[in-house]
């Protein structure tokens, strides 16, 4: 079972490595750390991650609300696959300032997930 991840997150949260692919040229970044967040409605790629596939912002933006109670974000999307515990998703990825992107439950409703907080370990079953 990975292990939480304690240097960036206070507490500590789970975090998995992913890899993503832009299929229209076949560029691929390796080693994104992203957070695996139950409450998030959608996944979000960081912008750096879109420059190093050099993925194209798709036509239609999407307004996000964050509980901190801020106002709506406008943030783009990009069409990539990305490459996680020996999976593959294809689809749309929200582009985020943020130097980490998120799972959300648009995947990880797909799987069994296990958070272990006492152990801050996590494993997909």
């Amino acid at each position: 079972m990975p292990a939480y991840h304690t240097g960036s997150f206070d507490p500590p949260a789970p975090v998995g490595v992913a890899s993503f692919v832009n299929l229209g040229n076949e560029r691929q970044i390796d080693n994104v750390p992203m957070l695996l967040d139950t409450g998030a409605d959608v996944s979000f790629v960081p912008e750096s991650v879109r420059q190093a596939v050099e993925a194209e912002k798709q036509e239609t933006a999407y307004e996000i609300e964050y509980l901190e109670g801020r106002t709506p974000s406008l943030l783009a999307s990009v069409y990539l696959q990305m490459k996680w515990q020996g999976l593959k998703f294809t689809g749309s990825y929200l582009v985020t300032t943020a130097s980490y992107g998120v799972i959300g439950r648009n995947i990880l409703n797909r799987l069994v997930l296990v958070l272990d907080g006492p152990s801050q370990q996590w494993e997909i079953r």
